[in-house]
């Protein structure tokens, strides 16, 4: 064979090589979910029809997840996309931007599922999911950007930042925010009040290992009959 022709077939065997296993990465390892594709087909919706795919605030931010429904009541609306992970033992990180266009309240809030054993029916304090949450006011109403251990529904407080969401983030201000958890269980939170994830503050560590293998990622929304589509969400990965 062509000694030119071996290098060029070994250097495109170490091409797919790389190729493949960074796809295996991708596909299989860290969850990408930025919306450009306008793509809600894989994720689950309850009840139905309350999300929808809108342009970012500007031509460089892309396509974002936002909350569409124009609800006469007030609602918990869900969106929930399945996701296995575990949590033996296993170093994690979870990033996503949200903008919330009005003042956070016992009745007008906000949460992240990091991991859920249920899909979006059950994603709700009256439900029966258990998993691990982000957010503000999911119980209690003091305004701060919390960890909650959910258990039934149910949200038990792990770690309450004292981040003040409505003293410290503008409505309408798209905000970072980090979870990570270590391999000896320990959760930190973080927070970027400009957005993105190159400026981000610690607000706050906690250690838990209750819940282990888990099914779901997912959003929760909970409003008012004048606080509907006032959510959006966008880099979950």
């Amino acid at each position: 064979m062509d000694s030119n022709l071996t290098i060029n077939f070994l250097l495109m065997k170490q091409f797919l090589a790389v190729f493949f296993l960074l796809w295996a990465f991708s596909s299989h390892g860290q969850l990408v979910l930025n919306f450009n594709d306008r793509d809600l087909s894989r994720w689950e919706q309850f009840p139905e029809g309350r999300w929808g795919i809108a342009e970012g605030p500007d031509a460089s931010s892309g396509c974002i997840l936002t909350h569409i429904y124009d609800h006469e009541d007030a609602s918990r609306d869900r969106i929930a996309y399945f996701y296995p992970v575990s949590l033996d033992d296993t170093a994690l990180c979870w990033r996503f931007q949200v903008r919330y266009d009005r003042d956070p309240s016992g009745t007008n809030n906000w949460g992240f599922f990091l991991v859920a054993d249920q899909g979006p029916a059950q994603m709700h304090p009256s439900g029966s999911v258990n998993g691990y949450l982000v957010g503000v006011n999911y119980s209690g109403s003091d305004d701060s950007v919390r960890l909650w251990k959910v258990v039934s529904g149910a949200g038990y407080e792990l770690l309450n930042t004292g981040y003040n969401w409505q003293q410290r983030i503008e409505p309408g201000q798209m905000t970072g925010l980090e979870v990570t958890r270590s391999p000896d269980h320990l959760w930190t939170v973080k927070i970027d009040p400009d957005g993105g994830f190159d400026n981000l503050l610690e607000i706050g560590t906690v250690v838990d290992s209750t819940w282990k293998d888990q099914q779901y990622v997912g959003f929760y929304y909970e409003y008012t009959a004048t606080g509907d589509r006032s959510l959006a969400v966008d880099d979950v990965y």
